[in-house]
């Protein structure tokens, strides 16, 4: 496999310049130096982690530059009109003005009502009606919910005139109508004015609770035009405001979608990809993302199309764009815990490899040969050339000697916090393997080398015991590649988007 490389790989040799082995007892307490990096237990430790579930960020799994935003807005602009000295003011007055005869001409307004207005500001309103989530039942007939935003320096329009306004998509279709009456009022309730007014609770985004009043802490209730200030910006939002007057395709009404890649770009050159997560990480994947989401007060319903890429579409009535959903989308933590797998995730940040999964799939069930570093191997993404295999300075041979046998329970004689609080040894072996190493410098001369058996084939205790032999970062990653690929351990590789030559050293 030709990978470019990972960040950790990085960050723990740029250490290494400079720096010449020091020969020590090979897994004593106080350990020896490589490279500028200590190996002794507690690095091994720190270093090769093991557990059995993680948590990581969308965007290790999916190529945001890639993700393909689907939107089906639709949104007409008109003037709100018959307001009480709260609408455009100065110049957004005189804009409001010459956008309302503007739209009189085009719409059929009558021209009494802006004759009206013209020397009396804050009478009017200039504003865009733009779509907030289209329902997936929307036909012939229905309500669509809308956003009101005020486009002057209107204080509110809560109570003021609409004539009847089209709303049209972005072929210029007209989808949807204003009929044309009078905004909900401040504190106006939904179907209020049919005698039937619908009480319903509030609810905050953030907590998922019904809001209260920052300043009384009374509970509020959802009102039928809700005013929203962001960003020095004022806008409502009309639950059921403009009417489908026409018939158009469904797909035109369809909902909004956001489209998730899940292969990764690993050689632009050869065109290389890789996925980050196999098809049992799938069903985590989707439900961490609607969990996720959800938690942010932004539901949404998360379809996977194969292993190639994921659908998220934003359910109900919302505040956010489509682009702004999907800012938030990026920011989502996935919580894995791998049941036929292990993951072997190169963990950047921490300076570490993890192996993730149930302790059944950690065990090795074939024989690894290391001495050439596979990502040396192949030709060279930039020249297109051939490369030079090169010889690792920490060579090893694993020859599996006996398979590891689960006991009562299935914990293969690895006893859990409870089982060493009581005292107990559970039943089963971790197997056996027989390592043949040798470790040398950078010039080939050989510093040490061995021979011995190890009572587990558990591959974290393997990597731990070679890292006290010697065996280094770049050995560690190449380990964990070439055990993968030949099926000694059932496992799965996790890549990170950030990219760095490994030839350089």
């Amino acid at each position: 496999m030709r990978i470019a490389s990972f960040l950790v790989l990085a960050l723990l040799l740029a250490a290494c310049a400079g720096t010449t082995e020091k020969p020590g007892n090979g897994g004593g307490a106080e350990g020896f130096e490589r490279d500028g990096i200590l190996h002794n237990a507690q690095t091994a430790e720190d270093f090769i982690v093991r557990k059995l579930s993680y948590s990581a960020g969308l965007v290790n799994y999916v190529d945001p530059r890639r993700a393909k935003l689907t939107t089906r807005e639709v949104s007409g602009e008109s003037i709100v009109f018959r307001l009480d000295n709260a609408g455009d003011t100065g110049e957004f007055h005189k804009a409001a003005l010459e956008r309302a005869a503007e739209l009189a001409v085009r719409l059929a307004w009558p021209d009494v009502m802006i004759e009206q207005e013209q020397d009396r500001e804050g009478h009017l309103a200039y504003v865009r009606i733009e779509t907030v989530g289209t329902p997936t039942d929307a036909s012939l007939g229905a309500t669509l919910p809308v956003r009101i935003v005020c486009m002057g320096n209107a204080v509110d329009i809560r109570g003021g005139y609409l004539y009847p306004t089209p709303i049209k998509n972005r072929e210029g279709r007209t989808v949807a109508l204003w009929e044309g009456g009078y905004l909900p009022a401040a504190g106006e309730l939904p179907g209020q004015r049919d005698g039937k007014p619908v009480k319903k609770p509030l609810m905050d985004a953030r907590t998922g609770q019904q809001a209260l009043d920052p300043e009384t802490g009374a509970p509020l209730w959802e009102e039928a035009l809700e005013r929203r200030q962001n960003l020095g910006r004022v806008s409502y939002i009309l639950r059921e405001g403009v009417r489908i007057v026409s018939t158009v395709p469904a797909d035109e009404l369809s909902a909004e979608f956001i489209e998730l890649p899940l292969d990764r770009v690993i050689d632009l050159y050869e065109g290389v990809y890789v996925l980050p997560v196999s098809a049992e990480m799938i069903p985590m994947l989707v439900n961490g993302i609607e969990r996720g989401m959800a938690a942010k007060g932004l539901p949404c319903k998360v379809e996977a199309e194969g292993v190639q890429r994921l659908i998220v579409t934003p359910l109900g009535v919302r505040e956010k764009t489509l682009q702004q959903i999907f800012d938030e989308l990026q920011t989502v933590d996935i919580t894995f815990e791998p049941k036929t797998h292990c993951i072997v995730v190169f963990d950047e940040e921490r300076k570490r490899v993890v192996i993730y999964g149930p302790l059944a799939r950690r065990f090795l069930v074939g024989d690894v040969l290391l001495g050439t570093d596979p990502f040396t191997v192949g030709r060279d993404p930039i020249t297109r050339k051939n490369r030079v295999p090169q010889q690792l300075q920490f060579r090893v041979s694993v020859r599996l000697l006996e398979r590891a046998v689960p006991g009562r329970g299935g914990k293969y004689g690895v006893a859990s916090p409870e089982d060493q609080k009581a005292g107990i040894t559970p039943p089963g072996s971790k197997g056996k393997v027989n390592l043949s190493w040798t470790y040398r410098d950078r010039r080939g001369n050989l510093i040490r080398e061995g021979e011995e058996v190890l009572h587990s084939a558990d591959m974290a205790d393997v990597l731990r015991h070679l890292w006290l032999r010697g065996m280094g970062p770049r050995e560690v990653l190449a380990f964990c590649v070439v055990a993968k690929d030949s099926a000694a351990v059932i496992a799965e590789l996790g890549f990170n988007p950030k990219r760095v030559k490994v030839d350089d050293k």
